[in-house]
């Protein structure tokens, strides 16, 4: 029974985290950070350098320390010292089975403090948090929290006895880091407002994203450079296809006969209910002239295409891409198209009616439309150009970009006199059915409806 062996819990350096002596003390050196520790006596360094070749106990890298040092003192420095590297993230918490290989490790990402608690009275009591979260990684299973930048890396058995509830199988050190990572929670706990209100992937995605100093590496790191070519920003028109060419509005005139800025914030609302027949292609042409098209693109130091459009972008990437399904615009035949923004016209996607008549009734459901709208637009991420360069945090990114579309569109719809809902989600089977687009590479992100609004409409709100 796991509950019976002896175990040790020891002191290991992570992976990702170099540490090397400096004058005066250590250099610790991260994926993509660096910090110098001060440690005074030269002994402690050596014997805390000594875990480049082994993990062991705290205790035996004092007790090392110590002898290395000749000096009493040398304990407390070596103390000081562990404890400002636990609080770097340098160590990791292993647990080993006598003369085996390691069952459980406490361990995290970037530049977070490991530093193992004592184990509660009640654990035995406590369950597997709602939020934990398992994946695969060499052999073992990770399992973490978006509660915790912590995380608690299990040999499988331990994770499938861990899975039962039957926590009194499991040793106490493994216990005692599942504990200290927030894994295992009170009944209390699990039954709050504040814990029931995330989903676990949620509250996972959240603090991956926006924890900055919990990756090995975060933000535009271009990790994927060294294995891949970047992804050009412009597509070629498809073979066979012939594009729409699409008016260019006067943006000389708008600048004079467009109402002031403010007067379109206080008065931008969301529409559902369109004039059939009304909507033109014209319209179309400024919105999407005026909100998306390119101005430049450029290549970065890296050779990654950086654009230059109307709206801003994460380093100007600009992964977002645009796809109209057409239902009732004049001068537009019916069909899903994708715009290039960089020519100014549409690429025909599709003219089947079948996948048109799918994806407006899926609008249809969301914004309980008795008809489809003129148009809907939707956004669709080409995740190769974000990811690429961005790490830790890409999908954040793109979240960010998709809502500074939004209110781009919003902003101008207003002066061309047409209405527009944004929609929460979308469906990621119909775009790939729709356009054909691997959903590692390519999936939806937004979608927005579109058309010559109804005046009539009641504003829900009761305003003017």
């Amino acid at each position: 029974m796991l509950e019976t062996l002896t175990v040790t819990t020891v002191l290991a350096i992570r992976a990702s985290v170099a540490l090397e002596s400096t004058d005066g003390g250590l250099m610790v050196r991260g994926t993509s950070w660096q910090q110098r520790v001060e440690v005074p006596d030269p002994a402690v360094v050596r014997a805390i350098l000594d875990l480049v070749d082994g993990p062991a106990a705290a205790e035996e890298v004092v007790r090392r320390a110590m002898i290395a040092s000749g000096q009493l003192a040398a304990a407390v420095v070596a103390q000081r010292a562990i404890k400002r590297l636990q609080q770097l993230g340098v160590f990791e918490h292993v647990l080993f089975e006598p003369g085996g290989d390691p069952i459980a490790t406490l361990t995290t990402e970037g530049a977070q403090p490991v530093a193992l608690l004592p184990l509660p009275a009640d654990v035995v009591t406590r369950g597997l948090s709602p939020h934990a979260v398992a994946t695969v990684s060499a052999g073992g299973v990770v399992v973490q929290s978006g509660v915790s930048h912590l995380q608690v890396i299990l040999r499988p058995d331990l994770y499938a006895t861990l899975a039962t509830g039957d926590l009194t199988r499991l040793p106490e050190p493994v216990l005692a880091m599942l504990c200290t990572a927030l894994l295992l929670l009170t009944q209390e706990e699990q039954s709050s407002r504040r814990v029931r209100q995330w989903h676990a992937a949620d509250l996972w995605f959240h603090r991956r994203n926006n924890e900055s100093r919990g990756a090995d590496g975060y933000g535009g790191t271009y990790h994927l450079a060294a294995d891949f070519d970047p992804l050009p920003y412009a597509r070629p028109v498809p073979d066979g296809v012939s594009p729409v060419d699409l008016p260019v509005p006067d943006l000389a005139t708008a600048r004079h006969t467009d109402p002031p800025l403010a007067d379109v914030m206080e008065r931008r609302r969301s529409r559902r209910v369109f004039q059939a027949g009304a909507t033109t292609l014209d319209q179309l042409g400024a919105l999407l002239y005026r909100s998306l098209r390119v101005r430049q693109v450029h290549p970065d130091d890296h050779g990654l295409d950086v654009v230059d459009r109307p709206y801003p972008s994460g380093g100007s990437v600009h992964e977002i891409e645009t796809y109209v399904v057409a239902n009732d615009i004049a001068g537009l035949a019916p069909g899903v198209y994708r715009y290039a923004p960089e020519r100014h016209q549409l690429d025909p996607v599709t003219s089947d009616p079948v996948i048109r008549a799918r994806v407006n009734a899926d609008v249809q459901m969301t914004t309980r439309g008795a008809v489809p709208p003129p148009f809907a637009l939707i956004f669709a991420a080409r995740f190769g150009r974000l990811m690429w360069k961005y790490q830790g945090m890409p999908y954040s990114l793109l979240t960010k970009h998709v809502g500074v579309v939004y209110q781009t569109i919003y902003l101008n719809a207003e002066p061309l006199g047409l209405g527009v809902c944004g929609i929460g989600g979308t469906s990621l089977g119909l775009f790939a059915a729709a356009t054909g687009a691997d959903p590692l590479e390519e999936g939806a992100v937004g979608m927005m409806v579109l058309g010559s609004f109804d005046p009539a409409e009641a504003d829900p709100w009761g305003r003017p």
